[in-house]
């Protein structure tokens, strides 16, 4: 397994155990939730949904790839957190609740509780952020929304590899002025004369 996967399984099941610990009947949620588990094409198809239908409520995660890095170098993980919720009723009590079931606004709101700013144990750099809520599909009685979060992490492949051990002391700054007042400074620059030269030189311990 290369590093990049095991970053983003290692995310995706921190994502979920947060998900099944507040579900679990001693959690904060209060209600059952006969699903939470990674994405496998449960909704592909539609046909309705038959084939998630039998889950519901139902939450999975899933992978949603990775942004170009963000100004400090840190990788943007994308993931979905995919929530079904059905009612017997018709689609707008699958949306709000039937008194009996949560709902999907339910559900999305008590999702955003347990993983707003969490940096799951410490693997993120920061808090996961809500990038978006979207609608995925929606049948007679069922409702499907994405949940989307960024979470930032270090990228380990980018960290110097360099032995410090190896490299000399920084004891020499030079700088090279080109000074518009004297010419020569039309392009390309740095120009091979430079117009004034600073060089500075760094003590030793012994020296400071």
């Amino acid at each position: 397994m290369t590093e990049i996967q095991a970053d983003i399984d290692t995310i995706e099941q921190a994502i979920l155990d947060r998900l099944i610990a507040a579900a679990a009947p001693s959690g904060p949620w209060g209600y059952r939730m006969p699903t939470i588990d990674s994405y496998g094409a449960e909704l592909e198809g539609n046909p309705e949904l038959s084939m998630a239908r039998g889950q519901a409520p139902a939450i999975w995660v899933v992978f949603g790839g990775e942004e170009s890095p963000d100004r400090q170098g840190f990788r943007r993980l994308r993931y979905s957190i995919v929530v079904l919720a059905r009612s017997y009723r018709n689609e707008r009590a699958s949306r709000r609740g039937d008194g009996t079931t949560p709902g999907a606004y339910q559900i999305l709101k008590d999702v955003r509780a347990v993983l707003a700013k969490d940096d799951l144990g410490g693997l993120l750099v920061r808090g996961l952020e809500h990038i978006r809520t979207r609608s995925l599909a929606s049948g007679k009685a069922v409702k499907v929304y994405a949940f989307d979060v960024e979470a930032k992490i270090e990228d380990e492949a980018a960290h110097d590899t360099i032995d410090p051990e190896a490299l000399a002391d920084f004891r020499r700054f030079r700088a090279d002025w080109d000074i518009p007042p004297h010419g020569n400074v039309q392009p390309p620059l740095p120009a091979a004369e430079a117009d004034y030269r600073t060089d500075l030189t760094l003590p030793t311990d012994e020296e400071a």
